[in-house]
């Protein structure tokens, strides 16, 4: 009588497991570090971007909630540049960081930009995810294996910041409606 209970149990933790499992978004996972120079070049490349792309967000969203993270985006990460560029004065660093844009930030900054106003916000929360995933990666990265200690320590203190970034994103991405 204890086996069959004890069983079954078993077999609804699994399901419980299983379930929240489905439901769970996956970590970022920490890339290898880049070397210094080309982490604040990624870095200060991100934090552009995200700026850019909050501003636009913060004037064509649809949603109120989608044009308030947009500005947030805009304000934190002239505060994550800032704190960037402070550590590179520390850390005695010839590497200033600049405002341009990658390639494929330009490009996706492009594309939000020429958005149709009914698919703009799912356009800008999908890749403010996708960003965000990508730099979290890096920067977990640097922030554990980097070889310059006052940019591993920059970068791990910017870590829980976008963490909560893509942490609210993924939030709001559930609020939009689909289609």
């Amino acid at each position: 009588m204890v086996r069959p209970l004890l069983l079954a149990g078993a077999a609804t933790l699994t399901a419980a497991v299983l379930a929240a499992a489905a439901h769970a978004q996956p970590p970022a996972m920490p890339m290898a570090p880049l070397a210094t120079l080309d982490f604040i070049r990624a870095a200060s490349t991100t934090d552009t971007y995200e700026r850019e792309a909050g501003q636009v967000a913060a004037r064509r969203a649809m949603s109120a909630e989608v044009r308030q993270f947009g500005g947030m985006m805009s304000k934190n990460h002239a505060k994550t540049t800032a704190a960037l560029k402070r550590a590179v004065a520390a850390a005695h660093l010839h590497e200033a960081p600049g405002p341009a844009l990658s390639p494929d930030l330009d490009k996706l900054l492009g594309e939000l930009r020429g958005a149709a106003p009914p698919a703009f916000d799912r356009q800008y929360i999908h890749d403010q995810i996708m960003v965000h995933e990508k730099a979290l990666g890096t920067i977990k990265g640097y922030a554990m294996r980097g070889d310059n200690p006052v940019i591993r320590e920059a970068a791990a203190k910017t870590v829980p910041i976008v963490e909560e970034h893509l942490r609210r994103a993924r939030e709001i991405e559930d609020h939009l409606p689909r289609g």
